[in-house]
């Protein structure tokens, strides 16, 4: 190997790792990811490749199917704190989908995405509230109200200003729904919000 490659593999290696090193400090800040998780590069036919490993976790869009309504409504509620903790602290907002959350042996939720996105005042969040009320089957009325009320308690934890409850609810209101029964477990997750 020549000295003018190593000086490049070596000035790619500090850039490779003051860049692990960034994302990791963000990661502890924002306390999501499951300690285990480890970051690690490979070089590859001169490339690096970027990648990290985790424990195996249970990811809640495939946990909702073998895990109890009141089970999975706790595993949410943590997902709730998570994610409003981190818009509040951060300005940055979770992927709010169920498959980037897992649970993991002993029955903690840990995010499983790698990215964290700008903050776009709970848009997202209505988005994919919307997502469930049309297709999860386990998200009765009675559930939906629990849920609503669930992140009402949680998001005034975080955001102490009542009017997101109230943009909540109407960027909610603005969805399409349907079929009645899906309008009807929005309007009760409303009630419960």
């Amino acid at each position: 190997m020549s000295s003018s490659t190593t000086l490049n593999t070596n000035s790619t290696n500090a850039t490779v790792n003051a860049g692990l090193k960034k994302t990791l400090e963000k990661e502890r800040q924002y306390c999501v990811h499951n300690p285990a998780k480890t970051w690690f590069y490979i070089w590859q036919s001169e490339q690096i490749l970027i990648a990290n490993i985790t424990p195996k976790l249970l990811p809640l869009h495939i946990g909702y199917k073998t895990i109890s309504p009141d089970e999975l409504l706790k595993h949410i509620a943590n997902m709730a704190d998570m994610y409003f903790r981190v818009a509040a602290n951060f300005n940055v907002k979770l992927d709010e989908g169920l498959s980037n959350y897992g649970i993991d042996g002993q029955g903690n939720l840990h995010y499983l995405d790698d990215d964290i996105y700008k903050w776009d005042n709970f848009t997202g969040l209505t988005q994919i509230l919307g997502v469930w009320f049309r297709q999860l089957e386990w998200l009765t009325q009675e559930h939906a109200q629990r849920l609503g009320a669930i992140f009402q308690e949680v998001l005034l934890k975080y955001f102490t200003d009542t009017h997101w409850i109230v943009v909540i609810s109407r960027q909610l209101n603005s969805l399409f729904y349907a079929n009645k029964n899906t309008n009807r477990t929005q309007t009760i997750f409303s009630e419960g919000l």
